[in-house]
């Protein structure tokens, strides 16, 4: 850090690296002003060291994003995004003397005689964020737009895998709106369960490995969805008193049940799809592949017709 903090762009770049790898701007902020207090490196040096710190510590909401859906990544992406630009900027302002120009006049103590240098740095640091969150402010939207563009829907995404949007357990002393609100779940259980059969036959027609794992993720939503809609169903079975209620709800918890084994009898048509199929060491003929179409067209068919029912 010493030796190339007063080249800029290595400066920036080991300033990114190393809070990255501390996982914490605070920590690499405080280490570039001990190094300036003692006069090992200068102030300009300090500054980009300090612009890459503000690159580096974007990691963790990377980490973050890790295994989330697409918005959250978009997040992580924009703010690497404005920290990026921002470093762009007032590196360039550093290297012309301007920013260091400026800080100087807004700090106590002759940065040029070295006089309050710590100081220094941390306005630097502060004003940074806060001049860079004016500056980028009325182009949030391009931002958005540019991490939409880099980071695309995934139709995986768009549904909410596993947590119950219909589930109201403040309703479910009214019995009759409990058991819509359930009926309504379990229709979400089966688009899952169609879902799951669009990605498997996707990925055996793209040969998409990355769809045929997406599919492991849509079974596993299915299953929490079951164990949430049969608990709910239970707890209406103990709060009413109505007879109709009471004789619809064991037929409700095996509808439940049988949608479930389909979701399971979906991740078996993936694994014949996608790795028994795919193992083998001569090509499909055409008409067994015409056959699969056909299948998955009519299977999708009576899957509507269950969401529909």
């Amino acid at each position: 850090m010493v030796q190339i903090s007063s080249n800029p762009l290595l400066g920036i770049l080991t300033g990114t690296i190393f809070t990255m790898l501390i996982q914490s701007s605070s920590a690499s902020v405080g280490i570039v002003i001990v190094l300036a207090s003692s006069g090992l490196i200068p102030f300009e040096g300090a500054l980009y060291l300090v612009f890459g710190d503000n690159i580096g510590t974007t990691i963790t909401a990377w980490l973050a994003g890790i295994g989330t859906n697409y918005t959250a990544r978009r997040v992580a992406l924009v703010h690497t995004l404005f920290n990026s630009f921002g470093t762009i900027l007032f590196g360039l302002l550093t290297y012309f003397g301007i920013y260091t120009i400026i800080i100087n006049r807004l700090t106590p103590g002759d940065i040029m005689q070295g006089e309050n240098i710590a100081r220094h740095i941390a306005n630097g640091h502060t004003f940074f964020n806060i001049f860079n969150t004016l500056i980028c402010l009325p182009f949030a939207g391009v931002f958005a737009k540019v991490a939409t563009r880099i980071i695309p829907k995934d139709k995986i995404d768009t549904i909410s895998l596993g947590e119950p949007k219909h589930l109201n357990y403040h309703v479910i002393g009214d019995s009759d709106l409990a058991i819509e609100q359930s009926l309504k779940e379990m229709r979400e259980m089966l688009r899952l369960v169609r879902l799951g059969l669009v990605v498997s036959y996707e990925a055996f027609k793209d040969k998409n490995y990355k769809k045929q794992i997406r599919v492991s993720r849509i079974e596993a939503a299915i299953d929490h969805l079951q164990r949430e809609i049969t608990m709910y169903l239970v707890a209406v079975n103990e709060r009413t008193n109505a007879d109709s209620i009471i004789k619809k709800i064991p037929a409700l918890l095996h509808t439940v049940n049988d949608i479930e084994k389909i979701g399971d009898f979906t991740e078996e048509v993936n694994r014949i799809l996608n790795y028994q199929i795919s193992s083998q060491k001569n090509p499909l003929c055409e008409c067994f592949s015409e056959m699969i179409d056909e299948l998955h067209a009519k299977v999708l068919y009576m899957l509507d017709l269950c969401v529909d029912i």
